[in-house]
């Protein structure tokens, strides 16, 4: 020990009292993506028959879009945190910025995947004929 005072952060300063975590914002850039799909796959597997009976195909259009929207605000959150990591050095900043990437990356994907599955129901009608 040098003489200077311990820290609950590691060997660099404290953050500044009042500024953001931005902990939960870079988690949710991680993994909006991977739940939006988690939830829309089956949820539009459930709510096929149901829709054919009652709705049509709406309802598994309104899912697909909210899960869509879902995996875009997570590649939103993530595009603002790899914006708003500003020291290079610190290996703190090295990790927001891997994670930032990582939702980037996770959030492209699951859009994709959750657009590819909406396509699906564009194109496979589940209502018998």
């Amino acid at each position: 020990m040098n003489g200077a005072p311990a820290t609950l952060y590691g060997d660099g300063p404290p953050p500044t009292p009042g500024a953001p975590d931005r902990l939960p914002s870079l988690w949710f850039g991680v993994l909006a993506g991977p739940v939006a799909w988690a939830i829309q796959l089956p949820l539009v597997y459930a709510l096929a028959v149901w829709s054919c009976d009652h709705v049509g195909m709406a309802t598994l259009h309104v899912v697909s879009i909210l899960c869509f929207a879902a995996a875009l605000a997570g590649g939103f959150s993530a595009r603002r945190n790899l914006r708003l990591v500003r020291d290079p050095a610190g290996a703190s900043a090295e990790t927001r910025r891997i994670m930032a990437l990582l939702g980037l990356m996770t959030s492209s994907l699951f859009g994709l995947v959750v657009l590819a599955s909406w396509f699906a129901v564009f194109l496979l009608s589940p209502c018998p004929a």
